[in-house]
């Protein structure tokens, strides 16, 4: 049995007692979210990391796994608007898990919309899939701005990703 921990940003993460993880965040934020350009999540602080099963050099966004296995991924990316719409206009992202700069297929995209800069500033996101990778795959986060109206950038201590093999 593994036990279950609640990270600073509030995101939950089972702890498998033996099995190699790694749990980024990124704590600065602040990253601007241009419209329909795919911008990578930099993970800029590591809370834990296995170093036999993965390697990362902060603030990359890139995350490589050491050995072949089954791994549960969950993340959960978090942008602030900062200025602009009003009006009931929405500004929606999405967010997507890339294995090898490749979009992870068969699990659901994860979209966040945003109002306005005075009310409902951030949004939420979280998912998780498992799945096999191969030693030497590469596992990132990205984000895209989908629709014009406010500016977004990545809100501060908000954003994790966590990583476990499981088999």
């Amino acid at each position: 049995t593994g036990r279950l921990f609640i990270s600073r940003d509030g995101t939950p993460y089972v702890l498998l007692p033996d099995l190699p993880a790694i749990s980024l965040a990124d704590v600065a934020g602040g990253t601007l979210l241009p419209l329909l350009v795919v911008v990578p999540v930099p993970w800029d602080t590591t809370r834990f990391v296995d170093s036999v099963a993965f390697t990362h050099a902060p603030p990359s966004p890139l995350v490589t796994v050491v050995s072949a296995g089954r791994y549960q991924i969950s993340f959960n990316v978090t942008p602030t608007m900062i200025a602009g719409a009003g009006g009931g206009a929405r500004t929606t992202v999405l967010h997507a898990l890339l294995i090898n700069g490749i979009l992870v297929t068969g699990i659901n995209f994860v979209f966040s919309y945003h109002r306005i800069a005075a009310d409902g500033t951030q949004t939420a996101t979280l998912s998780s899939v498992e799945l096999p990778l191969a030693a030497g795959d590469v596992v990132s986060v990205v984000s895209v701005k989908l629709t014009p109206g406010g500016t977004l950038v990545l809100s501060g201590g908000a954003s994790s990703l966590y990583i476990q093999r499981v088999a």
